[in-house]
């Protein structure tokens, strides 16, 4: 019976030993004491990251995003003159962020960072017809107009989610805005539409507004350790 009794009680006491490390985690007070990797999307297109921790309330992550749309035509009709639009754009992120989870037991967190962004947009506009001076026909030409940011800007958001889990997968939710500030544009034509290059500057002036991106992401995060 002492035999029994001892018996179960080591392979009790094995049992809770074995719980008690398959539910351990690391010390999140530990600076670097456990990592994870993400794969995102949203409005900055597909992203691909790694992150660690600080504290128990912070974290931080290191992600690259990359959108890109080649050549995406639709025909308009302005003043009765059919044009051709083929519209691309580019964009590629780099970003650090450092997440603040000020609950323990809910995965809100306030999010600021860093990010060097690389964005080209570019719009064509060709006439499909051509302008006709009595025997003499002329092609129009086509309209270039183009955008770009290329610099290192500020980010701000929330959300909810960790960026290592606690659990091996988690899932998580951003929302956020990044400064920009005002493009860089260039406005060229051929043929007729060769004078337009004039209005570049009016151009400039008129996207000078638009000086913040959105930011809204879906994530799904692995903790390695």
């Amino acid at each position: 019976m002492k035999i029994l009794f001892k018996t179960l009680l080591m392979l009790c006491l094995a049992l809770a030993s074995w719980h008690a490390q398959a539910q351990k985690i690391p010390n999140s007070n530990v600076p670097f004491s456990y990592f994870g990797v993400g794969v995102s999307a949203g409005l900055t297109g597909a992203g691909l990251d790694v992150s660690t921790n600080l504290t128990k309330n912070f974290q931080v992550l290191l992600e690259v995003n990359n959108f890109q749309l080649d050549n995406f035509q639709q025909e308009v009709t302005i003043d009765d003159a059919d044009i051709l639009a083929d519209l691309s754009a580019g964009l590629r992120s780099y970003d650090l962020k450092l997440q603040y989870l000020p609950f323990q037991r809910l995965a809100l967190k306030l999010v600021g960072g860093v990010s060097y962004f690389n964005t080209d947009v570019q719009l064509i506009g060709t006439y499909q017809d051509e302008v006709t001076y009595g025997d003499v026909s002329v092609d129009v030409g086509q309209l270039t107009a183009g955008s770009t940011w290329n610099k290192v800007i500020p980010y701000v958001g929330f959300g909810f989610g960790r960026a290592v889990p606690k659990r091996k997968l988690g899932l998580s939710f951003d929302m956020g805005i990044y400064h920009m500030g005002s493009p860089t544009v260039s406005l060229e034509g051929t043929n007729l539409l060769e004078p337009m290059k004039s209005q570049e500057a009016q151009l400039q002036e008129n996207l000078n507004g638009y000086e913040w991106y959105p930011q809204m992401k879906l994530r799904l995060a692995y903790r390695i350790n």
